[in-house]
């Protein structure tokens, strides 16, 4: 009994006693609630969904910036042997 009547008076002398309305308790309920589901929510992913169109969009560019061919230009005679290949496949008829 003296340790409640302790912490009552110590609770209440020390602190400005502020009037709370029922608004008041209903926006700090629910924002709590919100807050909670939020925490403990296991669907909500470290990354969102902005992040997930520009990793797409970066997988479609490294994709259409590989070469078509298997073909790989090191050195100006690689250029020359390359470019005789294509001329000798235009010539060809189809």
């Amino acid at each position: 009994m003296k340790i409640l009547l302790l912490f009552f008076l110590f609770t209440f002398s020390f602190k400005k006693s502020n009037a709370v309305n029922i608004f008041e308790y209903f926006a700090y309920s629910s924002g709590a609630a919100i807050i909670i589901d939020q925490y403990f929510d296991k669907s909500l992913k470290y990354e969102n969904t902005f992040q997930k169109k520009i990793r797409v969009l970066e997988m479609y560019k490294r994709e259409s910036a590989k070469p078509k061919f298997g073909y790989k230009i090191s050195s100006r005679s690689d250029l020359i042997h390359y470019l005789d290949v294509i001329e000798n496949l235009k010539q060809r008829p189809n």
